[in-house]
């Protein structure tokens, strides 16, 4: 097949160092791409974390608000308890912290000061000239910000609502919502009020997540990456596709769309669904762009709500596809150097001496008598040339 030595050096030594430096450009290449692929995860999985870590933080405030309004109120004498008094002392809650909507009290029957019967309307009592007591009687004034000014409104028809039975017979706090209520995104941070060791109402505090859905847009992933924000149920709270803020759920757009990953995130969100403390990464094909994706999913350690961060993954492997080809570039231009050089050599210490040796041992052979050779070199191909002398 090859016909000269030249040929034959050159495909044995080339092909090796080919191999060679194929070997070593692949491995480069490879481990390159890992790192900046791992990279470009932890990235994504950091602004989820981000995210997550700061709207926990601000879940904190509003729930401490809630909680120190509930011991105030168990610390309150109940003999000679004036509702009136009780009543400025949740506004004051309210006014001083002006970033919640609302707070409350919500007694169960005479559990306040044992004067329901008085404070029915229609009674002798009437409704205690500010509201705080409902059609029952009952003490459950609530503090607003729904008009233009912080107002005054009665909670009724309290066992009929799961914010009050639920920590009342459980005893122990929870976060209701997302729910909207008066055209706002809200949650409620609810605490049951003891008394002897027993719980005898709740109290809370409202706050709108409207704003949530800001915060998502802020974060920036990437060139079109986005994230997005969901209660414990699924729920979405913030999302690039406003439609289904407040409307779908991650197993509704999972089912429509069949998005099996975003039906394995409602199933970890799920009570006992085991999403990782540090948050899980999902793949799929988003929804938003149309893009093969990568997603993470952290909780937040308030509520249940966990935040996602979706990033495309052509995006995320940018870095690592760029340093892929300039591994490449430089293994392809680095094998036509070494070939190049591998001919030089070649060409100048073994093919080119052989042919001066072989004309001059042609030239012998056709009778000449003073053929001289020299090829200059201290290797067997040069005693072979002093041997012709």
């Amino acid at each position: 097949m090859f016909s000269s030595v030249q040929q034959k050096l050159l495909v044995a030594v080339g092909g090796t160092v080919a191999l060679i430096l194929g070997a070593m450009t692949l491995f480069l290449t490879t481990e390159a791409t890992d790192r900046l692929s791992h990279e470009a995860a932890e990235k994504l999985r950091l602004e989820s974390e981000r995210l997550g870590s700061a709207l926990n933080g601000e879940m904190r405030e509003p729930r401490k608000v809630a909680e120190t309004l509930v011991s105030t109120m168990e610390q309150y004498n109940p003999r000679g308890a004036s509702r009136t008094e009780a009543s400025q002392m949740v506004r004051q809650v309210a006014e001083q912290n002006p970033s919640v909507l609302g707070t409350y009290l919500a007694y169960e029957p005479d559990a306040f000061d044992g004067q329901d019967d008085r404070y029915t309307t229609g009674s002798e009592g009437g409704s205690n000239g500010e509201g705080s007591s409902n059609e029952a009687g009952r003490f459950a004034p609530y503090w607003n910000r729904y008009g233009e000014s912080l107002a005054l409104s009665p909670l009724g028809d309290l066992e009929s609502q799961d914010w009050y039975t639920t920590p009342l017979q459980s005893g122990e706090p929870m976060v209701k919502g997302p729910f909207v209520y008066e055209g706002r995104m809200m949650l409620s941070y609810l605490h049951p009020i003891e008394r002897e060791g027993s719980p005898v109402g709740v109290g809370g505090v409202d706050v709108s997540v409207d704003y949530w859905q800001e915060r998502a847009r802020q974060v920036e992933i990437q060139e079109s990456g986005y994230a997005f924000i969901v209660s414990s149920d699924g729920e979405f709270l913030a999302h690039p596709n406003e439609e289904w803020v407040g409307r779908e759920t991650l197993q509704s757009v999972g089912d429509s769309l069949s998005i099996s990953p975003f039906q394995e995130m409602a199933g970890r969100l799920k009570e006992g669904g085991g999403l990782a403390e540090e948050g899980e990464r999902f793949r799929l094909s988003d929804p938003v762009t149309g893009r093969k994706a990568s997603a993470w999913l952290h909780p937040i350690g308030t509520g249940g709500f966990a935040v996602g961060t979706v990033a495309p993954r052509a995006e995320m492997l940018a870095g690592a596809h760029q340093m892929r080809n300039v591994f490449l570039g430089i293994g392809a231009g680095s094998l036509l150097l070494l070939l190049g050089l591998l001919f030089y050599l070649v060409r100048w210490s073994v093919t080119g001496p052989l042919e001066t040796v072989t004309e001059k041992v042609q030239a012998v052979a056709g009778g000449a008598t003073d053929v001289r050779v020299d090829v200059g070199l201290d290797d067997e191909i040069g005693d072979l040339a002093e041997a012709l002398k």
